[in-house]
């Protein structure tokens, strides 16, 4: 074989490699099982939630309970306002968060802010909100890739072994982002027992600070003093998750003070919703509790 030939054959590979493997990659791609969620969606997800430009009539602020737990479309259909959102991971109640969370406040709006609280918000660990810092790093440049161009590669999403083998198993955890703040969860199966060991362990190495539940309530007199209506409501829990967090926390000592602000202590009712973990509610109740606490904004709106 000639050199000339050798080098147009070698060319030929590489122009059918390049025109193949995209054509191969489709196709395994569709015998792939399709993965309960897109890590690809939820980085865009949490991108968009810490670089949003929009501002709104009521802010919902919070932990992984609240934005797995509050739908701000079914609240916003109910009051007539503008609802995000502002739930992040092991979210502590501290004034960063909270000043973060109101500079999206519309000015002319409604200007209300709802609290969900979990006792672990209180606690000396969850102030450090290191899922909130660590997105508040993120340079504005891999923001916007995040926000832009990561919501059209969820084909690309990475699969693991763990995940077929999961999904054999008929096992899933799935998690619809929304716009608005809002993560639908649903696992299969579920165990409201799930993470009950988790915060057993978790409560024996942090306490709740009533330092910390002081600060709280200072701020909520600060921010009614700018005009800014404050709701707070215990967020809902598999019964077992309620009653290990009730031997640590006093409910009741902190609605007493929340009220006394001026500030309005929401009553939800603790049973009648279902977690698939223990912890947070799964997407039918999620959308239940939103409609409760769509009613109540209302009574003291």
């Amino acid at each position: 074989m000639t050199e000339n030939k050798k080098i147009k054959n070698s060319r030929w590979a590489i122009v059918l490699s390049i025109t193949l493997t995209p054509v191969m990659l489709y196709l395994m791609g569709l015998c792939l099982p399709k993965l309960p969620y897109s890590q690809m969606s939820m980085d865009a997800f949490w991108a968009k939630k810490i670089a949003n430009p929009k501002k709104y009539d009521i802010i919902f602020i919070g932990d992984s309970r609240i934005y797995r737990g509050i739908n701000p479309s079914i609240v916003s259909e109910m009051t007539n306002a503008s609802v995000l959102n502002y739930g992040f991971s092991a979210a502590g109640l501290d004034s960063i968060i909270i000043y973060e969370a109101i500079k999206q406040l519309d000015t002319k709006g409604k200007k209300m802010v709802v609290f969900g609280i979990s006792p672990s918000a209180f606690t000396n660990e969850a102030i450090k909100n290191e899922h909130f810092h660590s997105l508040k790093k993120i340079n504005n440049k891999d923001l916007w890739i995040r926000k832009n161009i990561y919501p059209k590669l969820t084909y690309f999403d990475a699969y693991s072994l763990a995940e077929i083998k999961k999904h054999l198993n008929k096992e899933a955890y799935s998690q619809i982002c929304r716009a608005d703040g809002f993560i639908e969860s649903n696992k299969s199966p579920a165990d409201s027992n799930a993470a009950i060991s988790a915060y057993e362990d978790y409560f024996k190495h942090n306490m709740i600070s009533d330092l910390q539940q002081q600060k709280f309530i200072a701020l909520l007199q600060i921010l009614q003093t700018k005009g800014i209506k404050c709701y707070a409501f215990r967020v809902p829990t598999a019964l077992p998750m309620t009653v290990l967090e009730n031997s640590v926390f006093d409910k009741q000592h902190l609605k007493l003070k929340i009220n006394q602000t001026g500030a309005h202590w929401f009553f939800i009712p603790q049973n009648g919703f279902k977690s698939y973990d223990g912890s947070h509610l799964n997407g039918a109740s999620a959308n239940k509790l939103s409609q409760i606490v769509g009613d109540s904004i209302l009574i003291y709106h």
